[in-house]
């Protein structure tokens, strides 16, 4: 059981980490378009939702580089006495919260990663002539 709940997370784990190394594409690379753009067309794309969703999702990656080193450490701090906890009451009720939470964290990664996409083939028609 354990053994095909696991195969079943692989491709979770990849979306994770392609859409990490998406972001790393794409939130520069918005941004540099953005701000070849004319003022007003930039104030257009700023009322878009799609470059609204991409510029917070570009703020958070960059809060989350940039202070990894705290953020990492708590939430593993606090997501460790979570499972311990549910460990304790049930270790079907512990690994089956890692599988959610793992394909959580894939769901939301993926929505980023479409939006940035998204953002960047409507900024690309801008510049392609």
């Amino acid at each position: 059981m354990k053994v095909l709940a696991v195969l079943t997370m692989f491709p979770n784990l990849l979306i994770l980490f392609v859409s990490f190394y998406s972001h790393l594409f794409a939130i520069p690379l918005i941004k540099d378009m953005l701000a070849k753009l004319s003022p007003l067309a930039q104030q257009r794309y700023q009322e878009n939702v799609v470059i609204t969703i991409s510029g917070y999702t570009a703020e958070f990656c960059d809060m989350l580089f940039n202070w990894w080193f705290i953020i990492i450490p708590l939430l593993a701090l606090f997501l460790n006495l979570v499972f311990y906890q549910l460990k304790k009451t049930s270790e079907i009720a512990a690994f089956a919260s890692v599988l959610l939470l793992i394909t959580l964290a894939s769901t939301v990664s993926f929505l980023s990663m479409s939006v940035n996409s998204l953002a960047v083939f409507m900024l690309v028609a801008n510049f392609i002539k």
